[in-house]
């Protein structure tokens, strides 16, 4: 690094909002743009380092390093490199520092690589959680839900005095209680969290990994089990280079059974009595599958 910069700096691997309109605040530009460093390979070209130069930079340092990487003319996280020698090379890492001499101006240098391969799908450096800053989307609806518990996860039962009537009189001579289950429908909040982003990959191999499953450790404040991969994947605008991915994620409520609680998406199956259609009033919960 120059001496003429200062200790404030930021390495970002896709922590740059990809919005295109997100711009600095103020009226900062980038003035030139200057080719650097070209790694080959022997497949060819693997990385490319380029640096711009950015101008009209105010406010504090915090302030400048975002605004130095979101000037007006700055390529974007996930671009590809211009140069047909690159094949598409994406700025995978962003790097702004300010001058000492000068604090409104800043250099930012621009690192074009491919992803590294990780466990198996072809993946950003830090996949899939610390490359770019995702947009969030949070939502919670109503949904019907029919259940024969009642809010403490005991059965609910309804009983009937049905009347015991002489067959050869036909009068009533008494009564006796009929109990039996009962199911109730009943409105339960659903959360859905939705994350979109600019990736350089195409996204197919991980819904195939993802969609369908639950979240093993815990997450979003909720153990493992609560959180369902319901969607993932996106469309590219620059044929294939890059995409832009949603991943889709459900909360299954928690439940009682019995006493016993059940993750979110832990399925419960209830017996449901042949003549009566309902089930049976006095339910054992079992979690061995009997």
């Amino acid at each position: 690094m120059p001496n003429s910069l200062q200790s404030v700096t930021a390495n970002l691997r896709g922590n740059r909002d990809v919005s295109p309109k997100r711009r600095s605040s103020g009226t900062a530009i980038m003035d030139t743009l200057t080719q650097g460093s070209i790694t080959r390979g022997p497949n060819g070209v693997v990385q490319i380092i380029r640096s711009a130069i950015v101008t009209g930079l105010v406010g504090p340092p915090e302030s400048k390093i975002p605004d130095a990487l979101n000037a007006v003319g700055m390529p974007r996280y996930g671009d590809p490199h211009p140069s047909p020698i690159a094949a598409g090379l994406p700025l995978s890492i962003m790097r702004a520092d300010i001058f000492e001499s000068e604090p409104d101006k800043a250099i930012v240098t621009l690192t074009y690589q491919f992803p590294t391969a990780t466990g198996g799908i072809t993946l950003f450096e830090n996949e899939p959680s610390e490359t770019t800053a995702p947009q969030i989307e949070v939502t919670t609806t109503l949904n019907q839900l029919t259940t024969n518990r009642n809010v403490d996860g005991n059965t609910i039962t309804v009983t009937y005095v049905a009347p015991i009537i002489d067959p050869d009189t036909g009068d009533i001579i008494g009564s006796r209680p009929i109990t039996q289950g009962g199911e109730v429908t009943i409105m339960v909040p659903t959360t859905t969290r939705n994350y979109m982003r600019r990736e350089p990959r195409d996204p197919g191999d991980k819904a195939q990994i993802y969609v369908g499953t639950t979240n093993s450790t815990p997450v979003f404040g909720d153990p493992a089990g609560f959180w369902l991969c319901t969607g993932l994947g996106g469309p590219s605008d620059d044929g294939g280079i890059t995409y832009n991915v949603t991943y889709s994620f459900q909360r299954g409520e928690p439940h009682r059974v019995g006493g016993e609680s059940f993750a979110g998406w832990q399925a419960v199956v209830v017996y449901i009595d042949p003549e009566t259609g309902k089930p049976p009033g006095d339910l054992l919960s079992n979690r061995d599958g009997t």
